[in-house]
């Protein structure tokens, strides 16, 4: 579909998420003020459980940033981020190290992996999308390396533009969440 038919049925469309070989291919949507509209709301407005994959609200409509962050609830039908879950899992990782963002402007972007990490709720530094220059983004992703318990053999720079995948990880506790870090280049 293209993104102007896609804008006449949801004017906060701002992309495309696409992993290949996986269940990933899905319209982003900005995030509303509170964040959670989407995570209750699917792409026609109407509240089905699985709601809809979503940019957050700190990213405003533009992927690509230094932390671009999207994120969807797990579904055990495979549906929405389930995939982004099994991402922690180093086979599963594997057989899908890239993941494709297309933005409604006609931007192409290609994330490759580079870590993964469990954090809680109460604490979600994974989806901080503003830093105070290059030390703060670099001690942000120092961070991110230092949960991660993959081998990606790709490896990130204060330089790097992130994009992070968030998502439950159906398991309740101060570890309740899981994100996937990937190095964002131009496709």
């Amino acid at each position: 579909m293209e993104f102007g038919v896609l804008a006449e049925v949801n004017p906060d469309v701002v992309g495309r998420v696409r992993m290949e070989g996986s269940p990933i291919d899905y319209p982003v949507v900005a995030a509303h003020f509170d964040g959670s509209h989407y995570l209750g709301h699917n792409f026609s407005g109407e509240e089905p459980l699985h709601g809809q994959v979503a940019l957050a609200f700190g990213c405003g409509r533009r992927m690509g940033g230094h932390n671009t962050v999207l994120a969807a609830h797990t579904m055990n039908d495979w549906s929405m981020f389930r995939a982004v879950r099994a991402l922690c899992d180093q086979d599963y990782l594997d057989a899908h190290p890239a993941i494709d963002l297309m933005a409604a402007d006609g931007g192409r972007l290609r994330g490759r992996w580079f870590a993964a990490a469990r954090y809680g709720s109460d604490d979600p530094w994974p989806t901080r999308t503003r830093f105070d220059g290059d030390e703060d983004f670099a001690a942000w992703l120092e961070r991110a390396l230092s949960h991660n318990w993959l081998e990606t053999g790709v490896h990130p720079s204060e330089t790097t533009r992130v994009l992070t995948c968030c998502t439950c990880a159906h398991t309740p506790g101060p570890h309740d969440m899981r994100a996937v870090f990937a190095v964002l280049e131009e496709a």
